[in-house]
């Protein structure tokens, strides 16, 4: 639910300028254009500090 929430509010306010696209495997893989999730915000914080560390926290 905050997943949503989040890809809402982003499609909304603009900050996705492109399409994104990716490619691969999980293990091997690729996104471009991606949106970055901000660590924390008014009402969520990031599932997983490892997750943010290993640059696992963008949004297709």
């Amino acid at each position: 639910m905050k997943t949503c929430l989040v890809l809402a509010l982003l499609f909304c306010s603009g900050s996705v300028l492109a399409n994104s696209v990716c490619g691969g495997t999980t293990a091997n893989g690729y996104v471009r254009n991606a949106v970055k999730l901000p660590s924390k915000g008014d009402n969520f914080t990031s599932y997983s500090k490892m997750a943010e560390l290993a640059g696992r926290t963008y949004v297709h």
